[in-house]
């Protein structure tokens, strides 16, 4: 660019490509849940693994039901850790609003 001349725009396409996120949920009855297949707690660990893939850094999100005790969802969480999966992220919902 020289001195005097007005900027010019340059598009740019943006080729990140989008992160995948695996969600596990625990239903109110403790059963388990990954990206909404239905999981026996003895297969967590193979399943989790499975839905994860190749992807070298997933991110692992867990939804618990809001009549769960938090002992419930810890142990969710160490078995992700357990598996070898790092950095859990939890969903909350705020009291009364709708939706799973």
């Amino acid at each position: 660019m020289r001195l005097g001349e007005p900027a010019r725009m340059q598009a740019a396409i943006n080729i990140t490509p989008l992160v995948d996120v695996v969600l596990v949920s625990i239903d109110e009855a403790g059963g388990l849940w990954i990206n909404d297949q239905s999981v026996a707690a003895e297969h967590f660990d193979e399943a989790l693994r499975a839905a994860v893939g190749a992807e070298t850094n997933p991110k692992i999100v867990i939804r618990g039901d809001a009549k769960l005790n938090f002992r419930e969802v810890r142990e969710v969480m160490v078995a992700i850790e357990q598996t070898g999966f790092r950095g859990v992220g939890l969903i909350a919902k705020r009291t009364g609003t709708e939706g799973k």
